[in-house]
């Protein structure tokens, strides 16, 4: 079929139209509104930068203080895919959760490392006049040293929602070491820290707890503290508003890309010796 030269001719300029018309949105839109206005969502992941921090002070007779932390920022890489304002916000709120490991006052995080510090030498001095031979020490366990060791997992960086786990494993010559594992999940558009209400509508959050509370009774009620089993239990079968509010803003959570997991440390819901728990619920 033979087309005619004029009408080849119209459709390939207005091809040609139609190219520098959808070149040129992208440039007269603010930022985002073309993913809004097509319905795209933001997919690029963020760049994290690592802080690496490291503090050591000798106790003589003592294996010292140690302090070691690696931490992320959201770096700067040039895109204009997030705000200053947004990636200033989210640093600040790494910053200060890794600072809180340390102190809950209104201090800088190099103030509390060396408080920590501080603290460390104090402690194994005084450990140390008790004895000359530190083998016989009855302090033995303190006079081996603190140390605390920060670091961090990514669980979920989609360009939407950056979830991040920080850790803190702490030895302060107790019988035990501890590990607390808190978690920071953020709106990249904004900054702002993203909250169970955030993720669930209200009319569903009931319903997630009643959830959420029927795998720990089916999977951990011969481990968890026998007094949480009952309540579980009773919420489970008669749940309550004031009850659902509780155990959401008590709430620790981090997001994947198909789950939103609820955090147990040790000593939370159950013994030491069950370690963490994790409650995975499909999103």
């Amino acid at each position: 079929m033979h087309i005619p030269g004029k009408i080849v001719l119209g459709v390939a300029v207005l091809g040609g139209l139609i190219g520098v018309g959808i070149w040129l949105v992208p440039k007269w839109l603010p930022q985002g509104s073309l993913d809004g206005m097509l319905g795209f969502t933001q997919s690029k992941a963020l760049v994290l930068t690592e802080i690496p921090q490291t503090r050591h002070a000798d106790v003589e007779g003592t294996n010292g203080c140690d302090l070691r932390m690696l931490y992320p920022q959201i770096a700067d890489d040039g895109s204009l895919l997030i705000s200053s304002e947004a990636r200033e916000k989210m640093n600040e709120a790494i910053t200060k959760q890794v600072t809180e490991f340390f102190s809950t006052n209104t201090v800088s995080l190099d103030e509390a490392a060396t408080a920590f510090v501080t603290s460390c030498q104090a402690d194994l001095t005084e450990a140390m006049r008790w004895t000359d031979d530190a083998t016989d020490d009855p302090y033995i366990a303190l006079t081996n040293g603190w140390e605390s060791e920060i670091g961090y997992d990514v669980k979920l960086n989609d360009g939407q929602y950056l979830s991040l786990g920080i850790a803190n494993y702490l030895s302060t010559g107790g019988a035990h070491p501890n590990t607390t594992e808190l978690f920071l999940t953020f709106d990249v558009v904004t900054g702002n820290i993203v909250t169970l209400r955030d993720v669930i509508p209200a009319d569903q959050l009931m319903a997630f707890e009643v959830k959420e509370k029927q795998w720990l009774v089916d999977n951990m009620s011969d481990q968890l503290f026998e007094e949480l089993t009952s309540e579980f239990m009773a919420f489970i079968a008669a749940p309550t508003q004031e009850q659902t509010d509780r155990y959401v803003d008590d709430a620790m959570v981090y997001l994947t890309s198909s789950d939103i997991v609820t955090f147990y440390n040790p000593y939370t819901i159950a013994p030491y010796t069950v370690g963490p728990i994790e409650v995975t619920i499909a999103r």
